[in-house]
Formats: C-alpha cells, sequence, structure tokens
C-alpha cells in the first residue's frame, strides 16, 4: 500500500500514537491541531489514517472519546520511514487487557495528558531541553523473551527489599542560575512521576502513595552514597543533580492537601525532611516549567520550579 499521499502531520499522528503507545481523540488534537479553531482538521486526519489502517480506534467504558493505537501496517509504515528494521522499534502489544482495564486507561491517559504538557512547554523554551523521557512501559528484553520495565527497581529498606515502577522518568536540562547562566553552564534534573487518580491508600505504609514514598526515600538514600537504583541514567547527562525529585501529580487540588497532611503525619513511617525531595500540582498544568509545585512537607511553603521563567 502507497502512503504518498500523507502529510507531514500524518505522519507526526502516527509517530505520536507509537512514541505514547495509547493517545485519545483530545489529546491528538492537543499534539497536532492546537492552533485550529475547529476540531473538523483533527478528526478528518484520525478518520484518514484509521481508513489507511495505520492506526486503530477502540474504546473503553466510561472514557467518553476514542482511543487510538498503532496497527502492524503503522508499525511498518514507520520503519520504512526511519529506514530500520520493525524490530528494533520494540513494540509491545499486551495478550489481553488489564485487570480493571478502564482504570489503567484513565491513568495511562492521565500520565499522557502530563507528558504533553511538559513536552509542549519544553517546546516553547529556548533554555530548556528534554534529552530523555522513559515511559512505564519501556522495557529491556531477557534472555528468557520476558520483557521488564526500563524503570523496575528494587531497593533495599528496614523492612526488607521493596520493588517498584514508576509511571516515568524524564531528564529536564536548563540553563541553570544565572551564575550558570553568565558561565554558559546547563544543570539536568532527573524527575520521575507518579500519577495519582485518587484511589490509592494514604495510610497503609505497604500500599499506595506511603508504599512508593518509601521506595523513594530508599533509593534517595541510597543515590547519596553513590549505589542508587537509577544510577545508569546519568550516562545520558554529565551534568544531573545529586539527587533525583519525585513529582506527584492529582487530579484535584483536595487531594493534594490531604496528601501533604497525611504524609506529613506519617513521621514514622517517612522522614519530613525526604519530603522536600517531592513535589505536587494538580492537572492540567498551563506550564508545568514554570508553575509552582508544592513539596509534601505540609510546614514547607516554597514554591518549587522545574525551570524557572
Amino acid at each position: 500500500m502507497r502512503f504518498d499521499t500523507l502529510s507531514e502531520r500524518d505522519s507526526g499522528i502516527v509517530g505520536d500514537v507509537y512514541r505514547y503507545r495509547y493517545l485519545s481523540t483530545s489529546q491528538v488534537q492537543r499534539l497536532h491541531f492546537a492552533e485550529r479553531a475547529s476540531q473538523t482538521p483533527g478528526y478528518r486526519a484520525l478518520a484518514r489514517l484509521t481508513r489507511l489502517k495505520l492506526i486503530a480506534p477502540f474504546t473503553v467504558p466510561n472514557v467518553p472519546e476514542r482511543i487510538y493505537r498503532l496497527t502492524d501496517s503503522g508499525a511498518g509504515f514507520l520503519a520504512d520511514e526511519r529506514g530500520v528494521e520493525v524490530s528494533s522499534l520494540r513494540l509491545h502489544t499486551p495478550r489481553r487487557k488489564p485487570p480493571r482495564f478502564y482504570h489503567f486507561m484513565r491513568h495511562f491517559l492521565g500520565v499522557g495528558d502530563v507528558r504533553i504538557e511538559i513536552e509542549r512547554a519544553v517546546g516553547k523554551r529556548d533554555d530548556v531541553s528534554s534529552p530523555l523521557w522513559i515511559p512505564e512501559y519501556a522495557s529491556r528484553q531477557y534472555a528468557s523473551g520476558r520483557p521488564v520495565s526500563l524503570l523496575q527497581a528494587t531497593v533495599q529498606t528496614r523492612h526488607g527489599p521493596l520493588s517498584h515502577t514508576p509511571d516515568a522518568a524524564f531528564i529536564l536540562e536548563t540553563n541553570g542560575s544565572s551564575k550558570g547562566e553568565e558561565r554558559g553552564e546547563r544543570a539536568s534534573g532527573l524527575f520521575f512521576l507518579e500519577y495519582d487518580r485518587g484511589t490509592e491508600s494514604l495510610t497503609n505504609p505497604d500500599k499506595g502513595v506511603l508504599r512508593f514514598v518509601r521506595f523513594y526515600e530508599a533509593a534517595l538514600q541510597a543515590t547519596a552514597q553513590g549505589q542508587g537504583p537509577y544510577d545508569a541514567l546519568r550516562r545520558h547527562s554529565a551534568a544531573l543533580r545529586p539527587l533525583f525529585r519525585v513529582l506527584v501529580v492529582c487530579e484535584s487540588e483536595k487531594r493534594l492537601a490531604s496528601m501533604r497532611a497525611r504524609l506529613t503525619a506519617s513521621q514514622d513511617v517517612v522522614a519530613p525532611s525526604v519530603l522536600r525531595f517531592f513535589w505536587g500540582t494538580t492537572s492540567p498544568m498551563a506550564d508545568p516549567l514554570a508553575a509552582p509545585w508544592c513539596s509534601l512537607l505540609r510546614s514547607d511553603e516554597e514554591a518549587y520550579r522545574l525551570a524557572a521563567a
């Protein structure tokens, strides 16, 4: 099948469906048609790519719009366009739907929203770049053939080993402080993303939010000693700051306030000083780089920013 009639934007949509794994109609609109007053061009592009069988739509109960995935033909098209083998794209198609598929997809699209907001904000700045974004589903292949997330890690805590997989990770490079700008230096930050839909426990140290906070606390301690579980990511940027930050995005201000209060009161589980490495906000964000983020330590009133304007 020939695709000579595809526009650069059409190819970009197919590429983004591959990059993001799943995209909703509104997400495609924001990525490629944000400047259009009408949504019609976006609908037409999606219909055209669906007819060409490069992408395929599907629906999920209680999700009020179509979601798109890459097809085998779409993977072949991208491989031809990039001059690579399809196998190099490292596609992973689940053999069956995850349990509680509705909750999985709502969470997945929420993480995608945050990624879109961050990448669009980076694209508008000359002094900021994001050289690396690792989604939760990016995997490495073991000899057994079983794919394992690149972000899956195990740390040792005082109660034994604890495993966790972040929703995403990314490196953000900025000009840093004003002194750094004068010297022409760049500073890099490693960030881990946790998207919270308000369904996880705030009080059980073995589940939900407290569990991943315990994981990151141990990971931060190991990183400070030069033995962190994510030290391999440092090869992507020689200027990474010593310690990473964890970004927690909630769907409501009420949930974020409850999280800060509960975590601050859990001093027997997590050290209050560690909560300064956790920054929270709510989605959607007008500008996630310049907008203020609050630490999850309730008494900390400083406004943190990923990259000052």
